[in-house]
């Protein structure tokens, strides 16, 4: 019980924290108070305006959770008016093609280091097998 109501207050402390950098941003105010929980400042990058963020509010439709819907409601408007401009840095194919070439070979590199251990059999095998991959098609694209 203690232990559970210890959870809920963090967690509502830190969406608090959440709304006031949301309200702050959204009214372009001077300070932006990221540092006021953990939660915000791990989404400072996301919410700081070079990025795209996309944010998904879940609602109940039973009016016993009326409340908590409403109030998901109006986060969800007020997260949207948040104007974010996501902008990429201009490079130059070659230097592209270096980091992805330099991504494959670190990627064989540790498949070949699971593959000494016998770890083959391991998910984060096969997640790297499909990342090996998806960089090849991408080098290839870029050699083009």
């Amino acid at each position: 019980e203690g232990i559970r109501r210890a959870e809920a207050i963090g967690i509502n402390s830190s969406l608090l924290a959440l709304q006031k950098v949301i309200s702050a941003r959204v009214e372009s105010k001077a300070h932006v108070p990221y540092r006021d929980s953990k939660l915000t400042l791990i989404l400072k990058q996301a919410l700081m305006g070079n990025s795209r963020t996309t944010a998904i509010v879940t609602c109940r439709s039973d009016e016993s959770h009326g409340d908590q819907t409403l109030s998901s409601i109006r986060f969800g408007q007020m997260a949207g008016k948040i104007s974010n401009t996501a902008t990429t840095a201009a490079t130059s194919v070659e230097s592209a093609l270096n980091t992805v070439l330099g991504a494959i070979q670190r990627c064989r590199q540790q498949m070949h280091q699971m593959e000494v251990r016998g770890n083959q059999h391991l998910q984060v095998y096969h997640t790297l097998k499909i990342r090996l991959q998806e960089l090849e098609l991408k080098a290839q694209e870029l050699n083009v």
